[in-house]
């Protein structure tokens, strides 16, 4: 949950993703007190953005400076600031960004808690039924219509192929691997983000290493190549600590 780290102005789509977070902190304390089950959403910490090179230093420096003048909370640090902060990073950072307010949460856990909120406020799920399409007030599964006085387009990547959407909705499938480490609790403080590359610590010990971009269409498979890939970027960020002590999950 990190519209700072992700935007590079402040134009639409990053007034959307700050509003949305805005009121998280809202949103799964209320599914957590209505349902028990802990989403996993972590608000301590935030989010550390390392730069290696010249060039990302000079990126970094960019996006520090509209944010202050935005009023956001961001602070640059030096190399030895970010070892201070994450003495298990061991890659050659020239700087970095810190951005205390940038969260986490565990999508499973969360699906299971909405799943569960849902169940106790009356909604029905159906699992299995495909929708083809829509039409005003109306959506079509095969030959069942479902009515409703509003409806949700909430279907990710295949919402491109549902038919009566005014205008169509221009989207297409990209891979991204991730893949699950375990680590000793508090080895990691903070979301840690270089390049493309992020790590994000969990309460319960696991560490969560992404992620590859691939044009791969709808394959979901799991490569060798993609993990490698992972494992060869995480370890330009703390050499010693993967070689020596992680395990996949």
């Amino acid at each position: 949950l990190s519209p700072l780290s992700e935007a590079d102005d402040q134009g639409a789509f990053f007034q959307l993703g700050l509003a949305s977070h805005a009121l998280y902190d809202a949103f799964v304390e209320e599914l957590r007190q209505e349902t028990g089950i802990d989403p996993g959403y972590r608000d301590e910490g935030g989010l550390l953005s390392l730069a290696l090179s010249e060039e990302a230093e000079i990126l970094l420096r960019r996006r520090c400076d509209w944010q202050r003048q935005a009023g956001f909370k961001v602070e640059f640090l030096s190399g030895e600031d970010v070892r201070s902060l994450e003495p298990l990073i061991t890659a050659p950072v020239r700087s970095a960004l810190l951005l205390p307010a940038e969260r986490s949460v565990e999508p499973r856990k969360l699906v299971k808690a909405l799943r569960e909120s849902c169940l106790k406020r009356g909604v029905e799920i159906r699992t299995g039924t495909r929708v083809d399409g829509v039409s005003k007030n109306t959506a079509h599964a095969g030959s069942t219509k479902m009515e409703a006085s509003a409806i949700v387009i909430a279907c990710g990547v295949w919402s491109s192929e549902l038919k009566g959407l005014d205008p169509a909705i221009p989207i297409y499938p990209r891979k991204g691997q991730i893949l699950s480490l375990r680590m000793p609790p508090g080895a990691f403080r903070r979301i840690i983000r270089s390049q493309s590359t992020y790590l994000v610590p969990r309460n319960n010990g696991e560490l969560i290493l992404g992620a590859t971009d691939e044009d791969a269409g709808f394959d979901a498979s799991v490569t060798a190549a993609g993990l490698a890939k992972l494992l060869t970027s995480a370890m330009e960020i703390s050499w010693e600590w993967f070689v020596q002590t992680n395990q996949v999950v």
